[in-house]
């Protein structure tokens, strides 16, 4: 019988990865080079792609960086396209890109505001999954990336608790568009120490409480990266359409009090 761990291996893997170049999608792109994956990584900003690109090419795994403003559906198609023919195929698809740029109460949103967050946040992963899907094989996967926000939607962030909530009903209808062919599944992460966490605490969203979860801390990209590994590695070849909170467990009951 094959060790358990060979479960997760990606060697001869093709991944793409939006948002690539910094927090979760860098994490993402570097552990699954270290388990044999070549890689394609994306994102508006190349100067913060280049930088894990070298680190994956010294794990000795290929790579290529692709500037993505994932926002146009052309850019979009691009990016796959480009990916396919330097790469060759495309097996797995992370659609991390996302954030909320922007906090303030729900009646201070313009609709110009409101459809820019909700479209960065749900669309590119209906527009790159379409596109991706007709590269892939047979046993190809599809990781989506969501937000505990989708779950418990704060007052200040409607347009982006709403549009992760779509991601979490889009998962479900992507993989039963795909199956059995390609499997689909998402990640709903929590309080995650990340430049954008940083950033919207900075932009004025209150501080993370150390009793954010059970756990009593915010989680490490490494440690998110993991969980979409395993949606994207044979070790979940029997699960489609499913999502994994990765949060840090139920806020504690005393915090009630």
């Amino acid at each position: 019988m094959a060790h358990q761990d060979d479960r997760f291996d990606l060697t001869g893997k093709v991944a793409v990865i939006t948002g690539g170049g910094t927090g979760l999608g860098k994490a993402t792109a570097l552990l699954f080079a270290a388990r044999g994956a070549d890689v394609v990584v994306a994102s508006r900003n190349l100067e913060h792609l280049q930088p894990v690109v070298e680190e994956i090419r010294a794990l000795g795994r290929r790579a290529e960086a692709v500037a993505t403003n994932v926002l146009d559906p052309d850019a979009c198609d691009q990016l796959v396209a480009s990916a396919a023919d330097s790469m060759g195929c495309i097996d797995i698809l992370v659609n991390n890109v996302g954030g909320a740029r922007r906090i303030q109460p729900n009646d201070d949103w313009t609709i110009d505001e409101w459809e820019k967050v909700f479209h960065f946040n749900l669309r590119p992963s209906f527009l790159l999954s379409r596109k991706a899907v007709h590269h892939m094989g047979e046993g190809g996967a599809i990781v989506n990336v969501s937000s505990r926000a989708a779950l418990d939607a704060n007052a200040t962030m409607a347009p982006y608790g709403a549009a992760k909530a779509g991601v979490n009903a889009l998962t479900i209808s992507l993989a039963r568009a795909y199956a059995p062919r390609i499997r689909v599944n998402n990640v709903i992460v929590g309080a995650m120490d990340s430049d954008a966490m940083r950033a919207q605490i900075a932009r004025g969203a209150p501080a993370v409480r150390p009793n954010v979860n059970a756990l009593g801390r915010v989680g490490a990209t490494d440690e998110v990266a993991h969980a979409v590994l395993f949606f994207a590695s044979p070790a979940s070849s029997y699960i489609t359409g499913q999502s994994l909170v990765v949060d840090g467990g139920p806020v504690p009951m005393e915090s009630f009090k």
